[in-house]
Formats: structure tokens, sequence, C-alpha cells
């Protein structure tokens, strides 16, 4: 059953072109039922009555709350002229706008204008039975197809209802799916930029470093120069395929080596003004290969800060594999005036734990340098994260 709402608003009496065929055939039918005490005056005017009935329910199949007692009003004396005019016969009459009235009432209001319409019919047909038990089977006939009208109208309420919220979850499916393809599009985009970052600008950042650290040696060791240059040709060929290979959406040597592999090849590619000691702790336990690629680009970045901000001499790298997590830590013997700040890379290093439940932690050691930590928990590995 409808609430009470707003006055202005517009209620509809009709759920749809089923129930306006069945309020046209049961009134016109009832109204017809009085031909049978012959085709007089009253069976005319009842039928017209029936006709007004038809038209005043197709005019207001969606009317404005505050008419809708003037609605019921009229429509009602239009059925009780029905029932008077045939005696009594033609009692469905009342029956549509029973139906109607629980489309937008309280089901208190429809029952008692059920027990009213009830009463007119006693009224109508009353004097004309030839008993009272004929009159109290009637009334009992009536009452049950008005409990059937107000059963089945309820039911096709609460249809129409979830049909129109299924149409609505619909649309709000649709409108999150297109949503999340957006999120997923720009998800990617980050994901992206972040591998060309940490990937492209290490590569550059250690190619320059030992450009500059074979420039500082050419004349007095050129093989050591020489030996600089091709480190700095090699990253810079790395660097490149790395590009290539995040362009195209795929994980940057994530299935050619173990997490450990990588990181000594990291160590090995730092230039010779940084010593580098890599520490692994602990049973080494499986991981998504795309948690040790994050893990990887947390080294891989920090150490690229140190080159650029550090002015550091000595690095620690160290792997850490516990039950219930897998540590990665860097520590630099930094310059104590050395800032921690968030930029794209740290940024990064984050966005890339987080996908994992990871946690990263930046801080000061006490006598200078920089702490890098990051942490990745136990977890089920039956598959990638979104």
């Amino acid at each position: 059953m409808s609430e009470a709402g707003d006055e202005s608003e517009t209620v509809p009496l009709m759920l749809g072109p089923g129930m306006s065929w069945a309020f046209a055939g049961t009134v016109m039918a009832s109204s017809a039922a009085a031909f049978s005490l012959g085709a007089g005056v009253p069976a005319f005017v009842a039928t017209g009555l029936g006709v007004a009935m038809v038209v005043l329910a197709a005019r207001a199949a969606h009317v404005r709350r505050s008419l809708v007692p003037l609605y019921f009003a009229a429509q009602s004396a239009l059925a009780v002229g029905i029932l008077v005019l045939g005696e009594g016969r033609g009692v469905l009459v009342v029956m549509p706008l029973v139906s109607q009235l629980a489309v937008v009432a309280s089901r208190r209001t429809v029952v008692l204008y059920a027990t009213a319409g009830a009463a007119v019919f006693a009224g109508a047909f009353g004097p004309h039975a030839a008993s009272v038990a004929m009159v109290l089977g009637q009334l009992a006939a009536f009452l049950a197809a008005a409990l059937f009208t107000i059963v089945f109208t309820d039911v096709a309420l609460r249809e129409r209802r979830a049909r129109t919220e299924s149409e609505r979850l619909a649309a709000a499916l649709e409108q999150a799916q297109s949503r999340i393809a957006e999120l997923a599009v720009a998800d990617e985009r980050v994901r992206l930029a972040g591998e060309i970052h940490d990937g492209l600008g290490h590569a550059l950042t250690a190619a320059r470093m030992q450009i500059e650290g074979a420039a500082a040696v050419l004349d007095r060791d050129p093989a050591r120069a020489k030996e600089a240059l091709g480190k700095a040709s090699r990253l810079v060929r790395d660097g490149l395929a790395d590009v290539r290979h995040s362009v195209r959406a795929l994980r940057s040597d994530g299935e050619e080596a173990t997490l450990e592999a990588r990181l000594r090849r990291l160590v090995h590619e730092t230039p010779d003004e940084l010593d580098v000691d890599l520490a692994l702790h602990g049973e080494r336990r499986a991981l998504l290969p795309s948690e040790e690629h994050a893990l990887f680009r947390v080294a891989q970045e920090a150490l690229t800060n140190v080159g650029r901000h550090a002015r550091a001499t000595r690095v620690t790298v160290t792997l850490d594999c516990r039950a219930r997590e897998t540590v990665l830590e860097v520590v630099d013997d930094g310059r104590a005036d050395n800032a921690v700040v968030f930029g794209v890379g740290l940024t990064g290093m984050q966005e890339r734990l987080a996908r994992f439940n990871g946690s990263l932690a930046v801080d000061r050691e006490h006598r200078g340098g920089v702490r890098v930590r990051a942490v990745l928990p136990a977890r089920a590995t039956a598959g990638e994260p979104r």
C-alpha cells in the first residue's frame, strides 16, 4: 500500500494497460447487469454511469495526490447510482475502485472503503432479496471478492516495485561498471607512469653517475673510465627495454629472475663511488611475481634517491623473509640535512605496496642518512590483486 506524500505529487491509479482493461470490462459488465430488470430507462442510465466511470478513470490514470479524494468521491457516487438502478445487481462495479484505492491508500483505508461498499450493496439489494439469507450470502461473496482484489493488487504492486528496483539497480550497475572501467584505465596509467619513472629514472640516474665517474678518471685511469662507460651503456639499454615493457603493460623482468637475483644485479650496477651491501635473511617464501616486482621497485627507487640526493658513501639493502611478512630495508649514511620528501618516487612506492596491503616507512637515522622500510604481509597467492 502507498503512503501519504507530497500533495502536489502525481500518483498512478492504474498499474498498466492490463488494469485499465480490467477496470473498463468490470464496470461495463456491472452496469449492463441492470438490463436483467428490463430494457428500461434505469438500465440505460446505469450503462451511461458505467461509461462515465470508464472515461473518468482513463482521464485520471495519473492524478495529483490532492485530487485523489475528489476522484474517489466522484467514482463512488457513480458506482452507488449503478447499484441502486440495478437493485444491487452488478455489485462487482465496486471492485475496480477497491483495487485503485489499494494503490494509493493505506490498508486500513481500503478495508473501510470495502466495508462501506458492502453496506451500500446491502442497502440496494436487501429490499429486493427473497430472504435475509440471500442478502448475507451475497454480502459474503462481496467481501470475498473485495479481499481477493486487495491481495491481488498488493501482489501486483510488489511486482511493479520489484521491477522498478531491478531497473534502477541495473542502471546503477551499468554506471558502476562504466566508472570501474574509467578507474581501471586511470589506475593502469598511474601504474605505467610509475613503471617508467622507476625503471627509466633509475637507469638514467645510474648511467649519469657512471658517465660522471668516467669523466673524472678518464685522464688518469682510462681502463676504469671505459668500464664505467660500459656500465652506463648497459644501463641505458636496460632502461629502454624497461620502457618498452611498460608501454606494453608487461612486468619488466617479472618472470625472468627471482627477487634475490634482481637485487644482486641492481647492487652490481651501482656506481663504484657508492658502496652497497646486500643482506638476505630468512627462508624465502612464495610471493606473487607482482609482489616481488613491487619490492624490487622500492629498492630501485630508494637507491636512485640515494644517488641523487643523499651524498652517501655506503648503503645497506636488506631482504628479510619472515613467517608473517617480508621486509625490505634500504639504509644509507647520507648527509644529516637530507630532507625526506614524498615526491613521485616515494608516492609510487606507497601505491605499489598498498595494492598488497603493504606499508612504507621512511625515517631519519640518528646519525644521519635515511632508512626506507617496505613491509608486505603474508597473503594468499592464488591470484593477482586487481
